[in-house]
């Protein structure tokens, strides 16, 4: 079994041989991963059983299943989630988040497994801090994204990209707001589309918090949560802060993180 910092290890090497030379400024012609099969070829490491790349490096995609298998507690109490509306998906599923739902409820609401999201949001963390804070960029054009994802990049360093996405953003460099990132986060597939797709064409791998209506087209790591609602946008937001800042060495500990998640609520 993988220990934590193997599995470290082993994103860094996939996701900076996908990210090819573009992680040095440059586009690469190596293809993205996805979680789903949506898009070709594939050689993440999420949710295709397995994949390989152009070149022949075969990864299997459920290494992160490693550690997960030996993870025991929580990152906050269950009912913390519960609390934030976490778990609370909407009515509507695709075939691609089936994997993430633990049951439908009599309303038709689908309610996600909180185990995996626990899981994802570890794995996040740690891919999150693979690269420098100035290429990580978090988008968030809902309204409701805004204010956590400020307060996410204050504490972490990273950049925000709230509002509109203009188009071209980072795949025009005559534009003069052009940025070229190693590393993308996104609040809601749907909302940010149009910086996923641009994060898509010059290959750079993408984070998004998906809840049960999402595709997971061009998404290499999905976190399976609400993310339609202003505390469990927040909620999800302050926990990988709280993650971030432990493994940026900020934090010894999870009581030494004083903000609060209302903190990060719109």
């Amino acid at each position: 079994m993988l220990s934590p910092s193997g599995l470290v290890f082993l994103y860094s090497a996939v996701l900076l041989y996908r990210a090819g030379p573009h992680s040095c400024g440059a586009h690469s012609s190596i293809s993205t991963g996805v979680e789903g099969h949506e898009r070709k070829p594939a050689h993440g490491f999420c949710d295709v059983p397995l994949a390989t790349s152009s070149t022949g490096l075969l990864v299997s995609t459920r290494a992160e299943n490693l550690v997960n298998q030996s993870m025991v507690d929580f990152l906050v109490p269950q009912e913390k989630y519960l609390e934030a509306g976490m778990h609370i998906g909407s009515k509507t599923k695709t075939g691609s988040m089936r994997q993430f739902i633990y049951k439908a409820r009599e309303d038709g609401l689908h309610v996600l497994d909180l185990k995996r999201l626990d899981e994802r949001l570890r794995a996040a963390a740690k891919m999150l801090t693979i690269y420098p804070a100035e290429r990580v960029f978090i988008v968030g054009g809902k309204d409701n994204a805004f204010k956590p994802v400020q307060k996410f990049c204050e504490l972490t360093g990273m950049q925000a990209l709230t509002g509109r996405f203009t188009p071209g953003r980072f795949t025009n460099p005559a534009r003069p707001d052009f940025i070229e990132p190693s590393l993308v986060f996104a609040v809601d597939p749907a909302t940010d589309k149009q910086a996923i797709k641009e994060a898509s064409e010059i290959h750079v791998p993408v984070l998004s918090l998906c809840d049960t209506n999402n595709t997971l087209r061009n998404i290499d790591l999905a976190i399976p949560t609400n993310n339609k609602g202003r505390k469990a946008i927040a909620f999800a937001l302050w926990i990988l802060t709280r993650e971030i800042l432990k493994k940026q060495g900020k934090l010894a500990s999870n009581e030494e993180f004083k903000t609060t998640p209302q903190e990060f609520e719109s």
